[in-house]
C-alpha cells in the first residue's frame, strides 16, 4: 500500500493487490488510520486493479470512511467488475462517492 499527496490536500492510496480480503484488509485500515492520524482526512481510496474484494475488504473500506469522520470524507475510484459488483449488491455504492478514476474523484 502506498499514497501520494493530490491537489496538496487530498491523499490518493493505492492498494497495489489484486485482491483486498482478510489477509490484507487490516493494513487498509491501519494505513488509513494512521493518515488520519497525521491530518490527512480527505482520503481517496484507488482500487484500479483490484480483481476481487471479500466483505473484509469491504468492511475495511467502511470502517475508513466513519474514520474520516464528518469532517473529511472518503471516496473510492476505479472499481471494476466484480469489485464494482460488490458495491451495488451491497448496496454500498449508495453509501460512497464512487467515481471511475482518480482524476475525477480528485476534483468530485
Amino acid at each position: 500500500m502506498s499514497h501520494q499527496l493530490a491537489d496538496g490536500q487530498v491523499a490518493v492510496i493505492k492498494i497495489g493487490e489484486k485482491r483486498l480480503d482478510a489477509v490484507n484488509a487490516t493494513n487498509l485500515r491501519n494505513y488509513v488510520a494512521d493518515l488520519i492520524g497525521k491530518g490527512r482526512d480527505r482520503i481517496i481510496v484507488d482500487l484500479t486493479g483490484l480483481d476481487f474484494m471479500d466483505s473484509s475488504g469491504l468492511g475495511a473500506i467502511v470502517a475508513c470512511k466513519k474514520l474520516a469522520g464528518n469532517e473529511g470524507y472518503l471516496r473510492v475510484a476505479g472499481a471494476q467488475g466484480a469489485v464494482q459488483e460488490l458495491f451495488r449488491i451491497t448496496r454500498m455504492d449508495k453509501l460512497f462517492q464512487s467515481f471511475n478514476t482518480v482524476d475525477e474523484a480528485i476534483n468530485g
